[in-house]
């Protein structure tokens, strides 16, 4: 009995050639034959230490996917919640903005070819969008179009970041890593612990 790392019990017997292929075989073909028993063992060995049963796939994914929809859905929120003032002023507690007028001030510098008004409404559009996204991958809400507009805005934020404020920002904040992320989210067949999962 051989134990299999992750929890799977497999009995593998190293079957030896069948006496008869043997029988009036010359040293060559026998040395051939031989060999050929051998390697068809070792790769059943193979494939059954190092590959994953469908259950231990499938769990993994659950997993995966459930810790990216809450690590990307809070990703949105608390920064909504530090441009509306909900977590206190700028430079406290890790705030970047603090109230909505510094939030509109930082979209001008990254749309520098909008006016003041035009700045007004597309940081309110943002807003509203990086809170719609948020909720819907926390709660799993029609999953797979909420990641794939989560890629589409953090990728639109990490260009215009990339372009008119410093090179170095997307990096260093890891925008294009939640655009990328996202969009791998958007690629999972299931969302379990979801209301999409519910509804299916």
């Amino acid at each position: 009995m051989l134990v299999v790392p992750q929890g799977r019990n497999l009995s593998i017997e190293m079957a030896p050639p069948e006496p008869n292929l043997l029988e009036g075989c010359g040293p060559t073909e026998w040395l051939a034959i031989t060999i050929g028993a051998f390697e068809a063992n070792i790769h059943s060995l193979f494939v059954a230490l190092c590959l994953p049963s469908t259950n231990i796939m499938e769990k993994r994914i659950d997993y995966s996917q459930l810790f990216l929809r809450i690590a990307l859905g809070l990703g949105f929120i608390f920064p909504v919640m530090d441009r509306l003032g909900i977590l206190g002023e700028a430079g406290t507690n890790g705030n970047a903005w603090g109230n909505w007028s510094n939030f509109v001030s930082y979209t001008g510098t990254l749309m520098p070819y909008m006016n003041a008004s035009l700045t007004n409404v597309m940081a309110a559009l943002a807003t509203g969008a990086e809170l719609i996204f948020g909720v819907a991958l926390i709660v799993g809400y029609q999953t797979r179009y909420a990641a794939l507009g989560s890629c589409l805005l953090t990728l639109a934020f990490a260009l215009s970041m990339f372009f008119f404020s410093n090179f170095r920002e997307p990096f260093t904040y890891s925008v294009f890593v939640a655009s990328a992320a996202s969009l791998l989210l958007s690629t999972i067949p299931r969302y379990r612990w979801s209301i999409d999962g519910r509804l299916r």
